[in-house]
C-alpha cells in the first residue's frame, strides 16, 4: 500500500480522525480519483507545567478527482454514418473553407503531417485544422479524428494533414474532413 493509514498512528487514534478508501482505475478513461494525503505530527517533549505534558495533533487531508474524456464522448459533433459524405462549412473572419466528411475513414497518398493532439470533439479537431487553411493562406489541410484510439493512439488524437494529393482510405474509428 503507497498510503499510509491514518488511524494506525497513534496521532489520528487519539483525536478519532478517519480515513478515505479510494480505488484507482486502471483504465486512463474514467475519473480517477487521488487518495487522500495526510501528515500527523505530535510533540510530548514541551510542557505547561512541570510534569504535565502537552501535545500538539496538526492533521491536514485533501483530494482531488480528475476525470478523461470516453470515447463515447468524443465525437457528438459528427453522427456517423449519418453524417458521411457530407459538407460542413467552417468560417474565420471573412473566410470560409468547406469540407466533405468521411466516417470510418483516414487520408493516404502524400500527405504531410501539419499537427499532432489529442482533443476532446471532431469540431475541435477541425476548427485547428482550418486555422492553419486560415492563418498560413491555405486551402490543402484536412483533418483525420481517430475518436477511438486505434492503431496504439489515444482516443481523440487529431492530425492536420496538408498535401494536394491526398486520398481518402477506409480506417474504422477515423473520421476525415477534406477540403473542397
Amino acid at each position: 500500500n503507497l498510503y499510509s493509514d491514518p488511524q494506525s498512528s497513534p496521532a489520528a487514534a487519539s483525536t478519532g480522525a478517519s480515513s478515505t478508501t479510494s480505488s484507482m482505475s486502471s483504465s486512463s478513461h474514467s475519473p480517477t480519483t487521488i487518495p487522500p494525503s495526510t501528515t500527523a505530527t505530535q510533540d510530548d517533549s514541551s510542557t505547561t507545567s512541570p510534569g504535565s505534558p502537552r501535545s500538539t495533533t496538526k492533521i491536514t487531508s485533501s483530494s482531488a478527482t480528475t476525470t478523461s474524456p470516453t470515447a463515447s464522448a468524443l465525437v457528438s459533433s459528427v453522427d456517423c454514418p449519418d453524417d458521411d459524405k457530407t459538407t460542413r462549412t467552417v468560417e474565420i473572419g471573412s473566410k470560409a473553407q468547406t469540407y466533405r466528411i468521411h466516417c470510418a475513414s483516414d487520408f493516404g497518398g502524400e500527405k504531410a503531417d501539419l499537427a499532432s493532439i489529442a482533443l476532446p470533439s471532431f469540431d475541435k479537431c477541425l476548427s485547428l485544422c482550418n486555422s492553419m487553411n486560415y492563418f498560413q493562406d491555405r486551402g490543402d489541410v484536412g483533418c483525420t479524428y481517430n475518436w477511438k484510439g486505434t492503431g496504439g493512439q489515444t482516443p481523440g488524437t487529431c492530425w492536420c494533414l496538408g498535401g494536394s494529393d491526398k486520398t481518402i482510405v477506409s480506417n474504422q474509428g477515423n473520421i476525415v474532413a477534406q477540403p473542397v
